[in-house]
């Protein structure tokens, strides 16, 4: 059984760039590979050295180990889920000839792992705090890029140094066997002394290049899989959110500290967000997270008096006369202006700047058009003028919007 602290770097993969590993320049740099065609050449180099068959017979000892370690949960309908986003991932991926095997581990922890070979592993935790499948295309498309990348082995590699002499003699034959291709020097290795070069390059913390490689490919991926690539921002950005307030500080003299991660970053969530400008993409997020929606409902708001509300993320943004304006009842009223800002949104997204006022004409604007036309039987109904009551709805859909945003950061 592998003890608690040493899997800890496995829960720690997709939530941050870790800083505390012995690092190599060229692999711990700030630049990284963002050209598909140049990273093609790469992994073809790599996979001359690591045969498909070799790399996976290195993962799977390993992932016996994580299974065992934290135990695999029944959940057929989110293992389909999994199943079927990795499936159309890895048809976009650079190397859909890899096989994945995808299981849910039982713990509450919110992460997803790629062990080298094409073992995918993602926590109860994560798929409690995603908000949609373009959120978990995200994830999987970073771990995913992990394996591809062969950033596992490329990284026990250069972190030999870490071990006994003993230990690198081992993975000299071991790793001279994957450039060789000669599957009979592995035979003649012990499924321990296989597993624990797997530990080496498979559970310990990527550098910040192969966090950023991850990132950019990753996104690469799940853009190409046809999912929105802003579900991979968002979810982190929620991540770094839970890391800040969940997790716990370990103590200097704390073993694990050997593998602590530097938490989540502004300056890498603005990495990531780099991507969408770059590849001149939409940033939405009300199309991957929930709450960004308009409804309506009546209420009783004085003894007698029912009337039709417009409600953002459940916060009413604005309440209709009872009487027909333009022969139109109220509730016919309510609907449209509740969809003429779904439409909007789903189309173009929200954030606070996108929304706008025209006070003179009663308008409430969303990317400069129009979305609720304020009229002055609302108007007279909340005892306003009809520049008054477009200033307090125009005030009241913006404080809306803004806890959808705060709730997507924060809903863990």
């Amino acid at each position: 059984m592998i003890r608690r602290w040493t899997l800890l770097p496995i829960v720690m993969m997709i939530g941050a760039a870790l800083w505390l590993t012995p690092a190599v320049a060229d692999d711990d740099g700030p630049e990284y590979q963002r050209d598909p065609e140049t990273i093609r050449k790469d992994i073809a180099g790599w996979s001359e050295r690591w045969p498909l068959e070799e790399e996976r017979k290195v993962g799977k000892d390993v992932a016996k180990e994580v299974d065992e370690a934290y135990g695999l949960l029944d959940w057929p309908e989110q293992t389909e889920r999994i199943k079927h986003i990795v499936e159309r991932l890895a048809e976009a991926s650079d190397r859909p000839a890899v096989e994945y095997d995808v299981a849910i581990l039982d713990t509450s922890i919110p992460n997803a792992m790629a062990i080298t070979g094409g073992y995918i592993r993602v926590t109860r935790g994560l798929l409690e705090m995603v908000q949609s499948d373009d959120e978990l295309a995200g994830v999987l498309g970073h771990e995913m890029a992990h394996n591809t990348l062969f950033h596992g082995l490329r990284q026990a590699e250069r972190d030999s140094d870490w071990q006994k002499l003993e230990m690198i003699a081992l993975l000299g034959v071991l790793v001279g066997a994957g450039l060789s291709g000669d599957p009979s020097v592995l035979q003649t290795l012990d499924v321990i002394t296989l597993s624990m070069f797997a530990r080496i390059g498979v559970l310990s913390s990527y550098s910040r290049r192969y966090e950023h490689e991850a990132d950019w490919t990753g996104l690469r991926y799940a853009h190409d899989a046809g999912y929105d690539p802003t579900g991979f921002y968002t979810f982190m950005e929620r991540l770094h959110s839970y890391e800040l307030t969940s997790q716990p500080m370990l103590p200097s003299d704390d073993p694990r500290r050997r593998w602590d991660s530097h938490p989540l970053t502004p300056q890498r969530l603005a990495e990531i967000r780099s991507y969408f400008h770059q590849q001149s993409l939409s940033f939405n997020r009300a199309a991957v997270c929930d709450g960004f929606v308009a409804t309506v409902r009546r209420s009783e708001v004085a003894e007698g008096l029912r009337v039709w509300e417009v409600l953002f993320h459940d916060q009413v943004i604005y309440q209709l006369s009872p009487e027909p304006v333009d022969g139109a009842s109220p509730a016919e009223r309510a609907r449209e202006i509740a969809g003429r800002i779904n439409d909007l949104v789903q189309r173009r997204g929200i954030d606070v700047p996108s929304l706008g006022v025209r006070k003179s004409t009663g308008y409430v604007t969303l990317h400069g058009l129009y979305c609720i036309p304020v009229h002055e039987a609302d108007a007279r109904l909340m005892g306003m003028t009809l520049e008054e009551y477009t200033e307090a709805s125009y005030k009241a859909f913006r404080s809306a919007v803004y806890r959808a945003e705060q709730d997507s950061r924060n809903d863990f």
